[in-house]
């Protein structure tokens, strides 16, 4: 069970939503995902909540077309499900701790 997670304010003339949301299914697809939900984030603050509903719902993989989508907060994600991205691609199981194409994976401290 997996679900697509997208961030509207990154949507543009070419990469729309229709172009994203299909290459997110069709990596699903790729992967033997089954895709349970789609959500369209706004400007609030959605990766709590995705995650809360990944866990809670029993989502074992949250699927994006890009990290930019999820704030480049793959370390939060993986403690909790799976990671599939398509930009640059990687397909990385809960609990993976290694590098992540297109960021670190070292946490700043504040």
């Amino acid at each position: 069970m997996a679900i697509i997670f997208l961030k509207a304010d990154i949507f543009n003339n070419v990469e729309t939503r229709d172009v994203q949301e299909l290459h997110c299914g069709r990596l699903a697809t790729a992967h033997g995902c089954d895709i349970q939900r789609t959500i369209i984030a706004d400007r609030a603050d959605p990766i709590p909540w995705t995650l809360k509903e990944a866990v809670g719902l029993g989502y074992r993989v949250l699927i994006t077309f890009s990290l930019a989508h999820i704030d480049f907060r793959a370390p939060e994600i993986l403690e909790r499900c799976g990671l599939l991205v398509g930009h640059p691609y990687g397909w990385y199981h809960r609990g993976h701790t290694g590098s992540i194409a297109g960021m670190s994976m070292v946490r700043t401290r504040h």
